[in-house]
């Protein structure tokens, strides 16, 4: 079995809206060293947007995990802080869960 590495970065959340159950979040920021002492530069993720980021396959995981879908990935954005992610959460316990942590601000 092959090893995964996970890569932490500075994540923030953006905003949601909590009646349509839509979350917006950095999940990339330009400019900050993350655990492994990599820095993401402004531009790092423009080819992969341009050739993906219209592809609403993607899913957003809780905390990486593949097993806790919580919702889809509808929509990918850069600005000058760095990659945005709008997902759509999904209407199951996992996903309303979630968003209530993100009204709670237990996820930021």
């Amino acid at each position: 079995m092959k090893e995964q590495i996970f890569k932490q970065s500075n994540l923030e959340l953006k905003g949601f809206d909590d009646k349509q159950g839509i979350v917006e979040f950095y999940f990339a920021s330009f400019g900050t060293l993350d655990s492994d002492g990599d820095v993401i530069a402004e531009g790092a993720y423009k080819k992969t947007l341009e050739e993906q980021g219209h592809r609403t396959r993607i899913k957003h995981f809780k905390n990486h995990n593949p097993e806790q879908v919580v919702g889809v990935i509808k929509e990918f954005y850069t600005d000058d802080k760095g990659v945005i992610a709008v997902s759509q959460l999904a209407k199951t316990t996992l996903g309303r869960d979630t968003l209530i942590e993100y009204e709670s601000g237990i996820i930021t």
